[in-house]
């Protein structure tokens, strides 16, 4: 409990309220429990609010810290909208963090992170995949598979596959043969993931 949400507490438990009357106003302790829920909202994890307060670097090396929890909040998708930026730098910070609210996502956040490496990989598909050569196996596919998942709401035909393919190539026109296959390999992960979600 924080120290402003124990003031309140004591304050409102503890004491009378007067009417125009004068007669003593006591707060019910349901009505004590609606005011001291909002009284400290920044701090309260289950809060879309929580940590709002903070700059949002500090959010995020907080949770690549493992001090905080992702979760489906603000500051969360936040830091996942920074590797949209236009600013390579930023993008390059919040990368990591993006790394880390995926390999923590569940719930309601599991189901957001693969809009985000689908939309990554269509605006920046050279970056990630100089990104993930720094990945192991295993978060190279996770990214593919979360990217098929949402593929899968958003196309669910061989059609939109070889279009969306097909786009995401184009748009690494710059990249050089060794760059193209680790994207082709991205993007069949990414496919195969998307027919087997289909296929259930």
């Amino acid at each position: 409990m924080t120290r402003l949400t124990m003031i309140l507490s004591f304050f409102i438990l503890g004491c009378h309220y007067s009417n125009n009357d004068g007669a003593a106003l006591h707060l019910t302790h349901s009505e004590s429990k609606d005011i001291l829920k909002t009284a400290d909202t920044l701090s309260d994890p289950n809060s879309n609010s929580y940590l709002t307060n903070l700059p949002l670097r500090q959010v995020a090396n907080l949770i690549l810290n493992d001090s905080i929890r992702p979760s489906d909040n603000k500051v969360t998708f936040d830091c996942m909208d920074s590797i949209y930026s236009s600013n390579i730098e930023t993008r390059n910070f919040y990368f990591p963090v993006f790394l880390k609210i995926l390999d923590k996502a569940d719930g309601a956040l599991a189901e957001a992170v693969g809009g985000y490496i689908k939309t990554y990989v269509e605006k920046y598909p050279k970056e990630l995949i100089e990104k993930t050569n720094q990945l192991t196996d295993e978060q190279f596919q996770s990214l593919a598979s979360y990217t098929g998942d949402e593929l899968y709401y958003t196309y669910d035909t061989e059609e939109g596959d070889n279009k969306w393919k097909n786009n995401v190539l184009k748009k690494c026109s710059d990249c050089d043969s060794i760059q193209l296959r680790r994207l082709r390999q991205f993007i069949k992960l990414a496919i195969a993931a998307r027919k087997k979600d289909a296929k259930q």
